[in-house]
């Protein structure tokens, strides 16, 4: 459903400045096409049955604690009341089919002591500086306020990440760090 919003032909515009669906930003405007009717042809004297498919997205994290994936550990994920149990690879990866409902959760690794909150579809692009400044947070380099402004806690927190990821120590969030943040997060 949301691939006939997204790719609707007067939504050019915000999709060619957003490029990913799940990141819109206050004030970005969607055109929702009218409905179309589905036809099935299907003979009258049989019974039929029909089976919507429900949409789910795929939910995947990489587990680490201080740059080590936490591998081949169980895991707890709650996710709006729903409990799903697994363990992750032995890369670290967490890998869970969820509802496009999903909103809030919280992820359990019992073994490792370890409980963190998950918040899904609320991260700005990466090409705002809101978007680094929430994936800096989530990875623990930045501890400010997510403003949207370029400040002097989001440049430490930028050098300390580039520093860590041998990308050229600059404090700028330029192409280099970005493609590293976005491979991190």
């Amino acid at each position: 459903m949301w691939q006939t919003i997204w790719d609707y032909p007067d939504n050019a515009d915000v999709k060619n400045a957003r490029k990913n669906p799940n990141a819109l930003l206050p004030g970005d405007r969607l055109v929702i096409p009218k409905k179309k009717t589905k036809q099935v042809e299907a003979a009258t004297d049989q019974q039929h049955t029909f089976v919507r498919k429900d949409a789910t997205f795929k939910f995947r994290m990489v587990v680490e604690r201080y740059q080590k994936p936490l591998a081949n550990k169980h895991y707890v994920l709650t996710i709006d009341g729903q409990i799903y149990e697994g363990t992750t690879s032995s890369t670290g990866l967490l890998e869970v089919a969820l509802p496009p409902s999903a909103d809030t959760g919280v992820l359990r690794i019992p073994e490792e002591n370890l409980e963190c909150d998950l918040q899904f579809g609320y991260l700005d692009p990466l090409n705002e500086i809101s978007g680094a400044q929430a994936r800096l947070q989530n990875l623990g380099y930045y501890h400010g306020e997510i403003s949207g402004e370029m400040n002097d806690d989001l440049q430490e927190a930028i050098q300390l990440f580039q520093s860590d990821f041998g990308v050229p120590v600059t404090g700028e969030l330029d192409d280099a760090t970005k493609d590293k943040l976005l491979a991190r997060h």
